[in-house]
C-alpha cells in the first residue's frame, strides 16, 4: 500500500537561537574514518569512543561507515571468517553503549545468517535503550567483488522503523548501504513507508564519477522524496585493492543533507577521523518550504495507478 503522505520532515541546521514552541530538537552525527581491516577488537574500540564522544557533543542519532565491524577492505575469506550473526556479543555490547550513553547508533557489518550460511552487507540500528530497533542487509550489491562475496537481501528487505531518542523524540527511519542510494527506487520505497530520515552507511572509493554521487545524486535523493539523508563514509587507503572500482582509497565527503538538497555539514577526502554533526529541528519552517516536493510522492502513484509507468514497473 503505497503511503500519501510522509509521516514528518526534518530540519537539520546548524544552531541559531531557541527552536519554536511544541518543535523536536536534536543533535544527528556521522563518523568518518577508517577501519582496521579484519579486526573486529579493535573497531569495535572505535566505536566505543566515537560514541562517549557523540554523547559529551549531545548527539543522538550516530551512523558509521559501510562494514565498519569488519572493514570494507577485507579479503572475501575473511569477511567470511569474521562475519557475525545478528545476535553476536560483540552487537549485544554496542546496544549497551548506545543504552549507557543514551546514542542511538547504526553500525554497518558483515552477517552470516547460521541457517543458510549467506553472508550478507548489513547494519543494524540501536535505540536508545539498546534495542535493536532496525536491521536491514543491503539490495544493490555494488559490482563483482560485492556479488561474489555477499548475498543480496530479499524482496521487503526495504523497511522503515520508528527510533525512540534518548531526549524522548522518534522519528521514523530507513537505512541504504551505499550503493543502494545510486537508485532512485530504495529511497523512494522507504520514503513511501514513511522515512523521515535514511541512514547511509558507505564505503565509497576514489573514483571519476565521486563528485557526482555525493554532490548531485545524493542531494537528489534528498529533495525528490523530502527527507534527510545521514551519509557516512570510509577514508584513508584501503588495506588492499578491491570491490567495484578496485578501490585502494576511500574518498571520504561524508555529510549531513537536508530535504531541500543541501548538505548541513560534509567533510573532505581525508580527516583523521572525525564526527561530523548538526542540530535536527523537527517539524521546523524547512517541512514548510521543502513540503510541496512531497507531491512528487502523490503524482507517483497517481501515474503508477493510470498506468504510464508499466514499462518500468509493470502493470498495476
Amino acid at each position: 500500500m503505497w503511503a500519501l503522505l510522509l509521516v514528518a520532515l526534518l530540519r537539520l541546521a546548524p544552531a541559531s537561537g531557541a527552536a519554536p514552541a511544541g518543535s523536536r530538537v536534536f543533535r544527528a552525527g556521522v563518523w568518518q574514518g577508517a577501519a582496521t581491516s579484519g579486526d573486529i577488537a579493535a573497531n569495535l574500540r572505535r566505536v566505543h569512543q566515537a560514541i562517549k564522544f557523540a554523547a559529551a557533543q549531545s548527539v543522538e542519532l550516530l551512523c558509521f561507515p559501510e562494514l565498519f565491524l569488519q572493514g570494507y577492505d577485507c579479503s572475501s575469506t575473511t569477511l567470511r571468517q569474521r562475519a557475525l550473526q545478528s545476535d553476536a556479543l560483540e552487537l549485544q555490547a554496542i546496544g549497551d553503549l548506545a543504552r549507557t550513553h543514551g546514542v542511538s547508533v547504526c553500525v554497518p557489518f558483515a552477517e552470516v545468517d547460521p541457517a543458510s550460511g549467506h553472508l550478507y552487507n548489513a547494519a543494524t540500528l540501536f535505540d536508545c535503550h539498546g534495542a535493536a530497533c532496525l536491521h536491514y542487509r543491503k539490495v544493490n550489491l555494488a559490482g563483482g567483488w560485492e556479488r561474489g562475496t555477499f548475498s543480496p537481501a530479499p524482496p521487503g528487505s526495504l523497511a522503515v522503523a520508528e527510533v525512540t531518542l534518548s531526549s524522548g523524540i522518534r522519528l521514523t527511519c530507513g537505512i541504504a548501504i551505499c550503493m543502494d542510494l545510486e537508485f532512485p527506487e530504495p529511497a523512494r520505497t522507504l520514503a513511501m513507508q514513511g522515512a523521515e530520515l535514511l541512514l547511509v552507511p558507505t564505503a565509497l572509493g576514489v573514483a571519476p564519477t565521486i563528485a557526482a554521487l555525493t554532490t548531485q545524486v545524493l542531494p537528489t535523493r534528498a529533495m525528490e522524496n523530502n527527507l534527510f539523508v545521514l551519509y557516512a563514509n570510509l577514508e584513508g587507503d584501503a588495506a588492499q585493492v578491491i570491490g567495484a572500482a578496485n578501490i585502494d582509497t576511500f574518498c571520504g565527503q561524508s555529510a549531513l543533507l537536508a530535504p531541500d538538497g543541501s548538505a548541513l555539514v560534509r567533510a573532505g577526502e581525508r580527516t583523521g577521523g572525525t564526527l561530523l554533526s548538526a542540530e535536527v529541528e523537527l517539524d521546523s519552517e524547512l517541512r514548510h518550504r521543502a513540503s510541496g516536493r512531497s507531491e512528487y510522492l502523490h503524482v507517483l502513484r497517481e501515474r503508477l495507478d493510470e498506468g504510464h509507468y508499466a514499462a518500468a514497473y509493470g502493470p498495476r
